[in-house]
C-alpha cells in the first residue's frame, strides 16, 4: 500500500527538514495470506500473513545543493553506504499528526546532470527502512 502526499507531507533526516519537498510516496510490503495447506491439511485454511517487500519512502524534490543537512546529508550517506534517520510526517509535523520513523539506506539519488534552460532540476530520492518503522504521533 502506497500512500502519496503532496502538499503537506514534511520529511526530515534526524532533526534537519529535507528541502524543496515535490511528491513524498510511503510504501509498506504487500501481504500475502499463509494457508494451511502447505502444512499438509485436508482443508485449507489462512493461518497468517506474511510481509513480503520493504518500507520504502520515495521524495521527489527541486535540487538545491545549498539544503547541506537533507538533500547534501542524502548524497553523502548514498555514496557512502549509511544509514539516515529519516522521519516522514503524512501531513506535516504538527502536533497529534502522524509520524513515520526509522533508520533507512539511500538506494537512490536523483541524476544531478544539466539542466535545460529556464528549468528547475529535479529529481528523486529513494529511501528503503532497514527494518519495519516506527509509527506514531508528533508529540
Amino acid at each position: 500500500m502506497a500512500r502519496r502526499k503532496t502538499n503537506l507531507a514534511d520529511v526530515y533526516i534526524g532533526s534537519n527538514p529535507l528541502q524543496h519537498i515535490v511528491e513524498v510516496t510511503y510504501s509498506t510490503p504487500d501481504r500475502e495470506e499463509i494457508m494451511s495447506e502447505a502444512l499438509h491439511d485436508d482443508v485449507a485454511e489462512v493461518i497468517g500473513v506474511s510481509s513480503r517487500g520493504v518500507y520504502s519512502l520515495e521524495v521527489n524534490v527541486e535540487l538545491d545543493s545549498a539544503d547541506t543537512n537533507g538533500q547534501q546529508a542524502l548524497m553523502t550517506a548514498f555514496e557512502n553506504k549509511t544509514t539516515v534517520t529519516a522521519n516522514f510526517y503524512p501531513e506535516g509535523k504538527t502536533t497529534g499528526n502522524d509520524e513515520i520513523s526509522g533508520d533507512a539506506y539511500v538506494t537512490q539519488v536523483p541524476n544531478v546532470g544539466g539542466q535545460g534552460k529556464n528549468s528547475v532540476a529535479s529529481g528523486m530520492f529513494r529511501l528503503v527502512y532497514s527494518s519495519k518503522p516506527t509509527e506514531g504521533t508528533v508529540a
